[in-house]
């Protein structure tokens, strides 16, 4: 169905994007704390099989072999990686996510992180969607999506779409993804 809607549409390219797990403290996938998955090797043979079709990756970076995974979904053709920190527990600032920003930074791959509330898989952690939490990637040199560019969805909630803004004017390799708004 997919490959008959993106054979027939006027847009040229589509990333396709996996989603990994949530993780426990020891790196280990947790199915008590993940609303849902896209796994990596089936979104990397989907895109495989339409040329009109790319990989989108997500990697937890807690996981023990993360960085030979990220290699791994590089080599199949990973044109980014993606994360939601809330609802993979995945804190931007954790120094565990070091070596992966910089195999990211050498490797040319963008991050596309969301920002803002989220409202599906979250359970309670919309503060780990905090864009303030991107100067960590930025400055080992990754390139950043910031999906949402932090802004909320209700009135009550917490906007972060300013701080997002001071981001963008100090860092050119953040870029804010609108197709949400």
């Amino acid at each position: 169905k997919l490959f008959k809607w993106v054979s027939g549409s006027t847009v040229d390219r589509f990333v396709v994007l996996a989603m990994d797990s949530a993780c426990d403290a020891e790196g280990e996938p947790n199915p008590a704390t993940t609303a849902w998955i896209a796994d990596n090797d089936f979104i990397a043979e989907l895109a495989a099989a339409h040329p009109a079709l790319l990989f989108g990756a997500s990697i937890h970076p807690y996981r023990k072999e993360s960085l030979r995974l990220l290699e791994k979904a590089i080599a199949r053709g990973a044109c980014l990686v993606k994360w939601i920190p809330s609802a993979q527990r995945i804190r931007l600032d954790d120094p565990r996510c070091i070596p992966y920003y910089d195999l990211l930074a050498a490797s040319r791959i963008p991050l596309l992180v969301h920002t803002g509330p989220e409202h599906v898989s979250s359970r309670g952690r919309n503060h780990w969607n905090d864009p303030a939490l991107l100067i960590h990637p930025l400055k080992r040199g990754v390139s950043v999506v910031a999906a949402h560019c932090g802004a909320r969805m209700f009135l009550h909630e917490r906007s972060g779409f300013r701080t997002f803004c001071g981001l963008a004017l100090d860092y050119e390799h953040l870029y804010g993804d609108l197709s949400a708004f």
